[in-house]
């Protein structure tokens, strides 16, 4: 019964997902047809309806918590305007969305999750189906400071029946909407059609995300990010790719942008570095009329105002930091903020794991000279690079050497080549940031690594003579074995599980949740009923007794003893 409902509930979460999505484009992206949302693909409708849902995760979350019956009608109304909506794009892309979200599937059924999963993403997503906006988060632990739209996300699939058993889809439907966004441009129906840059790019970040990010339970926030972010390069290329293009499909590409940069931005807080991009379109488009319609819209620049406010508001209330943990952006005179010092120890702390300076099991003696400079370099290299990284490369090098061969080819043709270097240029410094600030490849390293090496091989292999025709054989076997990979890993995992734990995700696929995960909740609780005792009493020196709490502006405001 359980193994039906997790699936039933899988496939209603996405189709809902879709019905916003599409809302959302219609309304507030001025398509004023269902063609253009063919045109557009069900990957960008639900990349749609995943940031349309997380604005409004956001935005409620002021006035109420995400309990089952809000969140049966959410997922209701998005189910009526799917239904309403389906007929309009079903004919091309149903089948891309049936399969590749059928082959997903089996990352739901998950025993363990990721670490930080049961220390804060769950708690924090279940807290928010408990409780509305409550400042000072950040107080009663360290992952509270660090807030991501996916937790918000997360919180709104708390449902009856299946209860909070699918906290961990968001890397799925991230990673599946992806995967229809690339594959709707590696089958392009031209046959004739000569590869360019842009499709080897396409192919090559297909076969990395779906064989280097097979387990989705270890996503976190940050592998959803990196995955957004190799869309968003892809998409930054096609607009310079189609600059003579007609104005309206330029327009239509940058308003993609725009949202998957907001969309990503709110994933991370270290992914607003790149909103360098906008500054190179900046530039870029500077004196073309259809930039300045689509940045100065009415309902983008709303929008993306929101998400701005509804950013820093997030931030604020967890830790008193508009971006945490960057210590001139924080507050220390609001009553529930982080002291400084324990905010630029956070920040060093960072700062010091990911450049393999401390781990589970050791620590390095004077942390603050060995992660200034280079110092940390050498040993970085022998506790990460090797084998971490190391087994990265050879794995992004072995698949570019089969994509190679596989579209290898002795004719050449001559291609027109527009300017690819500027943007080539800022995933470098990206990169470079990424190096010496948290040269971890989680924290935003993975597909740096890998666009690094896969755009001089885009550019590269454009010269050979390829068409949609002679190589669709290659092209569907190549999208078989990496499906394969996929498949095949994650059946490892699930049955190295069954070993190992006494899985049994066909009788109880629930990953399991121990009581620990609830502390926070409990720990709110407690502090609320002592608050409201003390109010009963009248008495302030209550107050100091316990846990200082007290009420600011009709919310509950918590923050530890200094």
């Amino acid at each position: 019964m359980e193994f039906i409902l997790i699936n039933i509930f899988y496939y209603l979460i996405i189709f809902s997902t879709l019905g916003y999505g599409y809302f959302f484009l219609t309304n507030f992206l001025k398509l004023n047809g269902a063609s253009q949302v063919v045109e557009i693909n069900i990957g960008i409708v639900g990349l749609s309806g995943l940031f349309f849902l997380i604005l409004i995760s956001y935005f409620t979350n002021f006035f109420f918590p995400h309990n089952k019956i809000f969140n049966s009608i959410l997922l209701l109304i998005g189910l009526i305007y799917f239904i309403f909506i389906k007929k309009n794009f079903f004919k091309k892309d149903f089948l891309y969305l049936i399969l590749i979200f059928f082959i997903l599937s089996i990352a739901i059924f998950v025993y363990k999750n990721h670490d930080d999963f049961s220390y804060y993403h769950f708690p924090f997503a279940y807290h928010l189906t408990q409780n509305k906006i409550i400042f000072g988060m950040g107080n009663l632990g360290h992952g509270w400071r660090t807030p991501s739209s996916l937790f918000y996300l997360h919180s709104l699939f708390y449902l009856p029946f299946i209860e909070y058993y699918l906290f961990h889809i968001g890397p799925i439907l991230v990673l599946g909407f992806s995967n229809i966004i690339l594959l709707r441009k590696i089958f392009i129906f031209d046959k004739k059609k000569q590869f360019d840059f842009i499709y080897y790019l396409n192919f090559l970040t297909f076969i990395f995300i779906n064989i280097f990010f097979y387990r989705l339970s270890e996503h976190g926030a940050d592998l959803s990010g990196q995955i957004l972010s190799l869309i968003l390069f892809i998409k930054i290329f096609e607009i310079i790719n189609n600059f003579e293009s007609k104005i309206k499909n330029k327009s239509e590409n940058l308003k993609q942008i725009f949202l998957l940069l907001l969309l990503i931005i709110t994933i991370k807080t270290y992914f607003i570095l790149y909103s360098i991009f906008i500054i190179f379109l900046v530039l870029f488009f500077f004196k073309k009329n259809f930039f300045w319609n689509v940045v100065f819209n009415i309902k983008i620049f709303t929008i993306s105002l929101l998400t701005i406010i509804f950013l820093i508001i997030s931030n604020l209330s967890s830790s008193g930091c508009f971006i945490y943990p960057i210590n001139f952006l924080c507050i220390e005179n609001f009553s529930w903020a982080l002291n400084k010092n324990e905010i630029i120890s956070a920040n060093n702390w960072y700062e010091l794991w990911s450049k393999a300076g401390a781990s589970p099991n050791y620590r390095i003696e004077n942390p603050d000279v060995y992660i200034s400079g280079i110092n940390w370099i050498s040993n970085w290299i022998k506790e990460y690079f090797f084998n971490k990284v190391s087994d990265t490369l050879l794995g992004i090098i072995t698949i570019c050497i089969i994509f190679f061969s596989a579209f290898y080819n002795f004719k050449k043709k001559s291609v027109n080549r527009p300017n690819y270097k500027s943007v080539y240029l800022i995933i470098i410094i990206l990169f470079l940031v990424w190096f010496f600030k948290h040269p971890a490849l989680r924290y935003g390293g993975y597909h740096l690594v890998a666009f690094i090496i896969f755009i001089p091989l885009s550019i590269y292999m454009q010269n050979f003579k390829n068409n949609y025709s002679s190589k669709l054989k290659t092209i569907i076997l190549l999208i078989i074995i990496t499906s394969l990979i996929f498949y095949g890993r994650n059946i490892k995992r699930i049955n190295s599980e069954i070993i190992k734990y006494g899985y049994s995700p066909l009788v109880k696929p629930f990953f399991p949740v121990d009581e620990n995960v609830f502390r926070f909740d409990k720990q709110i609780k407690t502090l609320i009923i002592n608050y409201n005792n003390c109010n009963q009493k009248n008495n302030n020196d209550c107050l100091i007794m316990n846990p200082k709490i007290k009420n600011f502006r009709g919310y509950m405001i918590i923050y530890k003893d200094r």
